[in-house]
Order: structure tokens, then sequence, then C-alpha cells
């Protein structure tokens, strides 16, 4: 039988990483997800061309550099998503083994206790670029 005192540690490790520290990084995810939302009117104008050039309001290089910016915006925003999914499913894992074995959740009350709890953290929704149809900004 696992000593109960490890284990009440590993599950407060399994709490801890799900309640703080994946939410910490999602929020990280968030705040550059929502950076790069930012630019998404702000750019264009970078990419504006006389139309004598090829009869196109913008460089041909534009479209481009946008399906680039919404993918990169689109994986910030799954990976936010996934690090707070990831950290809610730790903080179940962590309370549902701790409610099939008494010894074990002594140990992760005291650990909280003495090591401390953390208020949930807020993690903004993700931010998904808009679908698009056209060529133009």
């Amino acid at each position: 039988m696992p000593d109960a005192t490890a284990l009440g540690a590993d599950l407060y490790e399994m709490y801890r990483v799900g309640r703080k520290v994946l939410p910490d990084a999602a929020v990280q995810y968030s705040v550059a997800n929502r950076a790069l939302d930012a630019t998404q009117d702000g750019t264009s104008a970078l990419f504006l061309q006389p139309t004598c050039f090829n009869g196109d309001i913008y460089s041909p290089v534009f479209p481009a550099w946008r399906e680039l910016r919404d993918e990169l915006q689109r994986v910030l925003a799954e990976t936010q998503t996934n690090l707070e999914l990831t950290g809610d499913v730790l903080c179940v894992a962590a309370d549902a083994y701790a409610r099939t074995d008494e010894a074990a959740a002594r140990a992760l009350q005291e650990a909280k206790n003495l090591k401390g709890d953390w208020p949930p953290v807020h993690v903004p929704a993700p931010i998904y670029p808009p679908a698009r149809t056209g060529q133009g900004g």
C-alpha cells in the first residue's frame, strides 16, 4: 500500500499544477492571443498598394500574411483552451482519487493547509479569428 502522506503530496502537486500552473500559462497564451487579435485591423493598411499595380487594393502578400496571422491566433487560442482544460482535469482527478482514499484525502488537505490553496485563476475566453470568405481587408 502506498504511503498516504506521499500520495497526498503527489495529489497536492497535481492539484497545484491544475489549479495554478496551467491556468497561469493559459493566461499568458490569452495575452499573446489578444495582442495578435489587436493587429487584425491595424496591419491591413500596411499592405495597401495603388490599384494600378494589379487592380487590387491589397498587395498579393496580404492574403498569405493574414492566413499566417489567423493560423497563429487559432494555435494560441487552442493551446490556451487545452491548458485550461488539462488543469481542470488534473484537479478533478486529484479530488476524485482523494474521495476514494481517506488517508490520501487527509494528506492532501493537510498539504493545502500547510502550503496553501489558490483561488481559481480567471482565464479570459479565447479569441478566434473571424471566418474569411474574400481576399480583401
